[in-house]
């Protein structure tokens, strides 16, 4: 029973390497990704740096009213959606995985904010509207 257990494993452990096997590669050569990460990871620092030692309420507000610190993380989050479309995507194919991969990131970097906005706000348990 443990031998058919393990090949199984094994087998799909094979699998899996296969498929992430020309991503990895991608990510390791792509000069454009790093540039791309390079600077979404700096204009993160930017934003963490203007944030930093503020209480919550005041860094929340500060994000809800700065336009120029708006800007600033719509930019980090443009950086990181080319470099995961990059990365997801060989480039001019299929439009579909392209479409998945962008929701999918857009998801990701919306869902990032509300968890940070919340703690910033520090409302990790209170009651919330919904």
């Amino acid at each position: 029973m443990k031998t058919k257990k393990a090949a199984a494993a094994a087998t799909s452990a094979v699998a899996l390497v296969e498929a992430v096997r020309p991503i990895v590669t991608r990510a390791m050569n792509d000069p454009e990704l790093h540039d791309a990460l390079r600077r979404a990871f700096a204009t993160g620092m930017d934003v963490r740096d203007e944030l930093a030692g503020k209480p919550p309420k005041k860094a929340a507000r500060k994000i809800a009213t700065d336009k120029k610190l708006q800007r600033k993380v719509e930019h980090s989050a443009q950086d990181l959606q080319k470099a995961v479309t990059n990365i997801v995507d060989p480039p001019r194919k299929g439009r579909v995985r392209r479409l998945v991969g962008r929701v999918a990131l857009v998801g990701a970097v919306a869902g990032g904010t509300v968890v940070a906005l919340r703690k910033l706000k520090g409302r990790g348990g209170e009651d919330t509207p919904y």
